[in-house]
């Protein structure tokens, strides 16, 4: 079962006819017991003084929880090798609708992110900063026997999970993946005509106990898409959202 997309698809002449076709990344992955899966993105290429980017965002999924910059962390460099023309009659699966398909706001969305990660950066550097200190207070009382009075120092010195957001790990891919941070205007980036179309890439759906997991239908053998297998099992309402495709293909 396909959902229908409201989207000017590409066309390919077959004898004459015209035949509408999906932009998609190639789907190596055969005979897998699970339900096929078409993300979308949207293809950025630019330049960045003399350094050239092709990137696919993601914007489909990330789209559906409050977190934007999930985009970041579910882009994907184009390898131009496994982009192909499918004839839309003949993909299989479920086909999931872009949620955004305007590459200027896509970039101001990263634009704006890379400000955004910046401050929340400097915020948890000052936060490592001070539990660090707590760290050296604690070693002046280190030759002295634990009593009631010293309980609140272990208190302190908790374990601490800084960055349960991956906020340093969002900062530098957009750094180093995309060439974009907090100085970055958009008047530096060059768009390139081939950004703005929607790709696809395929995933098998699999259900595992109680756990939704995805599999990347680009990869030669089965390989699990870890980062997606996440994104989808943290948050209770894209779970929803997978199984009842799962529930609709299925049917």
């Amino acid at each position: 079962m396909l959902k229908r997309i409201n989207l000017k698809y590409p066309h390919s002449s077959i004898k004459g006819i015209e035949v509408q076709t999906l932009l998609a990344l190639k789907l190596k992955s055969r005979n897998v017991k699970g339900t096929l899966y078409w993300e979308p993105y949207i293809r950025l290429a630019y330049g960045i003084g003399w350094r050239k980017y092709d990137i696919l965002v993601d914007v489909g999924l990330s789209e559906k929880v409050p977190c934007g910059y999930f985009k970041i962390l579910l882009s994907r460099k184009l390898d131009k090798k496994l982009l192909v023309e499918v004839p839309k009659s003949l993909v299989k699966g479920y086909v999931q609708e872009p949620l955004k398909t305007d590459v200027e706001l896509v970039i101001g969305e990263l634009l704006d992110f890379a400000k955004i990660l910046h401050i929340e950066s400097k915020r948890l550097t000052k936060k490592i900063s001070d539990y660090a200190k707590k760290m050296h207070l604690w070693s002046k009382y280190m030759a002295y026997p634990v009593d009631e009075g010293a309980k609140w120092i272990f208190k302190l010195l908790r374990p601490q999970k800084f960055d349960k957001q991956g906020i340093f790990m969002a900062k530098a891919l957009l750094n180093e993946g995309f060439g974009i941070n907090e100085k970055t205007s958009r008047e530096k980036i060059k768009l390139l005509k081939e950004s703005g179309v929607i790709v696809y890439c395929p995933f098998y759906i699999v259900l595992e106990g109680e756990k939704v997991v995805l599999y990347d239908g680009t990869a030669t053998s089965l390989r699990e898409s870890v980062a997606y297998t996440k994104f989808v099992n943290a948050d209770e309402e894209l779970k929803k959202y997978m199984l009842n495709i799962l529930k609709k293909v299925s049917v």
